[in-house]
């Protein structure tokens, strides 16, 4: 079961990042949890996807415009491009071709992040970024059968066997985005449970294996590149500070506005390569 919430992140509206521990069948996960006010951004990574070729604003590093609104956390992918686990699209360029049926992480113009599945239940309008990897683990707020009925391996090239260190990304009933992630060795399905237990009414998987799941959070809004996140993922390989300098591999930012009343908002795509800088739009802001 799960402990406690505890408070990382306070926002003059309330908790903005929040933390706990979740126990799910003598595995420990660490679990965020991101308040609706919070704004997500995707980026890509020096070598994955290879080639990339992107607006300045998704670069392997955070961009200065999300400094300036401030940084609560950050937080790792999904399988590499040569994996085959679906696509991505960000701000008008498909990095890797969007498959249908694929558990899809879409961003909105708002910053506000959801889940669904490509092809079916997944908003199109007023979209600027998605990343897709493999099949849903969680929807309707229940473990999904290709967690039951599919093989172990299809869940991930893995290093010693079934269970690997794992990471995922939810939404709950209220908006809130949960990323929970354990450098414990875990089954597919262990990981799915560990979604339901956090909250999460739909759900899917992220990077696996121990180099990748990286998770990093700020107590308060990072505004200035020589801050670094705090890595709060114990056993954790590296440290979220890549983050600021240029990450490998793609990851999502999270954002939160200065001010009550503001909220997180990017232009119109006028096509591809065409920057969506976040900002924030309200009276006063």
């Amino acid at each position: 079961g799960a402990s406690s919430w505890k408070l990382v992140t306070r926002g003059l509206a309330g908790p903005l990042v929040e933390r706990t521990t979740l126990n799910v069948d003598g595995a420990s996960f660490t679990v965020a949890r991101f308040s609706s006010q919070v704004g997500f951004h995707l980026h890509v990574g020096t070598t994955d996807p290879p080639g990339a070729k992107v607006p300045a604003d998704a670069g392997s590093a955070v961009a200065a415009g999300e400094l300036s609104l401030g940084l609560v956390g950050a937080f790792n992918g999904g399988f590499k491009a040569k994996a085959g686990a679906g696509g991505t699209w960000i701000d008008g360029v498909t990095l890797t071709p969007m498959i249908k049926g694929m558990a899809t992480a879409g961003i909105s113009r708002s910053g506000q992040l959801t889940i669904g599945v490509w092809g079916s239940n997944l908003p199109a309008a007023g979209y600027i970024e998605y990343r897709q990897n493999l099949m849903p683990m969680v929807m309707g707020g229940a473990v999904t059968t290709a967690v039951t009925s599919e093989p172990w391996i299809y869940w991930g090239g893995v290093v010693t066997g079934e269970k690997e260190p794992r990471s995922a990304l939810g939404v709950d009933g209220q908006g809130r985005v949960l990323y929970l992630a354990t450098m414990t060795g875990v089954t597919p399905l262990q990981i799915a449970q560990a979604l339901v237990a956090a909250g999460a009414v739909r759900g899917m998987e992220l990077d696996i294996n121990p180099a990748w799941p990286v998770l990093g959070l700020a107590g308060t809004p990072v505004r200035q590149r020589t801050r670094v996140l705090v890595s709060v993922l114990p056993g954790g390989w590296h440290s979220p500070a890549q983050y600021m300098t240029g990450s490998p591999r793609d990851f999502f930012v999270a954002v939160a506005p200065p001010r009550v009343g503001c909220r997180i908002w990017s232009p119109i795509l006028k096509g591809p390569m065409t920057p969506e800088p976040m900002r924030v739009v309200g009276r006063g802001c």
